[in-house]
């Protein structure tokens, strides 16, 4: 073989090896069980400042029920969500409602699609039907005056449990990195561009336009490790017209003057803000199971009152 072919048969082949694609898929077997650990850290900044600083750990257990040629099925045991929101309003609905602090999350994958279905909606529609009225009492009873909106204060759990699809989201938000791998085929360094509505993180009743951005970083044969990134940017240009037209509402239903109303309308023509969101996944491609992800999280605007804003939110989870 002359010089000019053997140099064009390597360069060929290089690029083969390249461009190969790569298709995860969950061979999870049943009885598996993995504990995952979050610690969160929330900073937020004001004019570069350091303002407050939050912490928080947060654990789940995910336990293989069932798995066959088609699919597999996942327990996801956690603090359930709508009681995680309750108790921002109300330490005491935890304790009155202890027959609510857990249930399980069921999870169908297919193995082919990487498509998931949330098995046990029955059982956690019930749930909601069932509690929302109480909890509604009990914040009622602590204090008379939320009766007036008190179906404003509850929007949340009721935008949470729509549907089964809401549900799924919600919990894909939380745990989405465990499938991740699964959703697409990958080329080492070739980024994968998909456009759709999300839930807003900020009012989720809002469905707002992102743009999500996956790439396999790395994948070494041998050890089986691959590294994926995925970045999230948000529009949030909706969700900010709505807070300043909300913000204008009030001023006139308050009866502002004229000059402070222009004054207000000025200083809102400056608010905005952005938001992204990248994590990183160390996936390991022989137990199916990522064994740690790097998150971060930003949140960058401008307040008028308040100049620039940022809030970083880290997260480091490990799965063990």
């Amino acid at each position: 073989m002359n010089k000019p072919i053997l140099i064009l048969f390597l360069s060929f082949f290089s690029l083969s090896i390249f461009a190969q694609t790569h298709q995860f898929v969950p061979n999870w077997k049943k009885g598996e069980t993995k504990t995952m650990t979050r610690i969160l850290i929330e900073q937020d900044y004001i004019e570069g400042e350091l303002n407050k600083e939050e912490s928080d750990t947060a654990t789940a257990v995910f336990t293989i029920l069932a798995d066959s040629k088609e699919s597999v099925t996942m327990q996801i045991l956690q603090a359930n969500l709508a009681m995680a929101s309750a108790r921002e309003m109300s330490e005491n609905i935890e304790e009155a409602l202890p027959e609510y602090a857990q249930l399980p999350v069921i999870i169908k994958v297919d193995k082919k699609t990487g498509e998931r279905t949330l098995e046990n909606w029955e059982e956690h529609k019930k749930m909601y039907e069932e509690g929302i009225g109480k909890i509604g009492e009990i914040l009622v009873k602590e204090d008379p005056d939320v009766a007036g909106y008190l179906d404003l204060m509850l929007t949340p759990f009721e935008s949470l449990y729509e549907s089964e699809e809401s549900l799924l989201g919600s919990i894909e938000t939380e745990y989405g990195f465990l499938f991740i791998p699964f959703s697409h085929e990958y080329t080492i360094g070739k980024t994968i561009e998909i456009e759709e509505s999300t839930e807003n993180p900020l009012n989720p009743s809002m469905q707002i336009g992102s743009l999500t951005k996956l790439k396999l970083e790395s994948l070494d044969e041998k050890s089986g490790m691959a590294k994926i990134e995925q970045e999230v940017i948000l529009d949030m240009s909706e969700f900010v017209k709505m807070i300043k037209g909300l913000m204008m509402s009030m001023g006139e239903t308050m009866g502002v003057e004229d000059s402070t109303m222009e004054k207000q309308k000025k200083e809102m023509e400056e608010f905005s803000m952005d938001m992204t969101n990248v994590q990183t996944i160390e996936y390991n491609t022989k137990s199916s199971w990522p064994e740690k992800v790097s998150v971060l999280a930003r949140l960058e605007g401008y307040d008028p009152k308040e100049g620039k804003r940022l809030t970083l939110i880290t997260s480091v989870i490990d799965l063990k």
